[in-house]
Parts: C-alpha cells; sequence; structure tokens
C-alpha cells in the first residue's frame, strides 16, 4: 500500500485496492481468507503487478548505476599469446602461397592454426578476474514480459 500511496493521491481508490486485497477467495465454494498478496486471477493482479515491478526496476537500475565500474575488461594474457602465435602462421602461411615445393609445408601451418584455434576457443578473450571491471546483469521486467509475448 506504502507503494500505491506514493503514486496515487485518492484515498477512495486505496481502499478499494486494499478491500480487493483482504477480500479472500472462494475455491469448491468454500470461503479462504487472504494473508498476503494478490489473488492470482484477481482484477488487481495485473495492475499491481505492475506497478510493484516498476518499482523493483527503477530500484535495479539505480543499483546497477552505482555497482558498475569500468569501461572493458582487461584482455586475457593467455587468448591474447595464442592470437599471437595464429597471427605469426597466418603470415607464414601468405610468405609460402604460389610456391609448388612448399605445399606440405603450408598444410601443417594451416593444422597448427586449426589446433591453435580450438584451444583459443576454450578460453575467455577478456580476464574474468579483473579487480577493475564489474558489471549487474538485470533484465528488466517489461523486457522480459515482452520477450515472452514475442
Amino acid at each position: 500500500m506504502e507503494t500505491l500511496r506514493k503514486k496515487i493521491a485518492d484515498e477512495r481508490f486505496l481502499r478499494l485496492i486494499r478491500a480487493m486485497l483482504d477480500a479472500g477467495y472462494l475455491e469448491d465454494w468454500t470461503f479462504h481468507k487472504t494473508y498476503s498478496g494478490v489473488p492470482q486471477g484477481s482484477i488487481t493482479s495485473p495492475l499491481l503487478a505492475n506497478i510493484y515491478w516498476h518499482e523493483f526496476d527503477q530500484f535495479m537500475r539505480h543499483m546497477k548505476e552505482q555497482f558498475h565500474q569500468g569501461k572493458r575488461r582487461k584482455g586475457n594474457k593467455v587468448y591474447q599469446r595464442y592470437t599471437e602465435a595464429i597471427r605469426h602462421l597466418r603470415t607464414q602461411a601468405e610468405n609460402l602461397k604460389g610456391k609448388e615445393a612448399r605445399k606440405e609445408q603450408l598444410r601443417d601451418i594451416q593444422r597448427n592454426i586449426q589446433a591453435l584455434q580450438a584451444q583459443r576457443r576454450r578460453l575467455p578473450s577478456g580476464d574474468p578476474f579483473d579487480g577493475t571491471y564489474k558489471r549487474l546483469l538485470y533484465c528488466r521486467y517489461a523486457d522480459a514480459v515482452r520477450h515472452l509475448i514475442h
């Protein structure tokens, strides 16, 4: 109710919502009192869910802005070594192209490049333990719902 009072000034409307929340529900023609939350399927359920999630999105956006640190993650040194080795082998391969006597050597270089690429793919390109870079990953409720609908 405090969240609703932030945006709604009409006390009569707030009392109506409170009455809907306190109304309880019927199951198999038996009345059950509501102790917390919004009964699913009620008219107020989507309205209150959207209000609540909007507040939560605002809170998380604020937390995200405070938490983020750094522009880019530092590069992974092992990944960079593999990249340099691949670049060096490609330069060697370019120098051997067009020379008939060196076809076997060219095939060996290409196999080495493929092996290094396979090893490099197992590594992250950035340093996962970079202390100067932090991100809070958060998907807004509205974005998640839109994704589910489409």
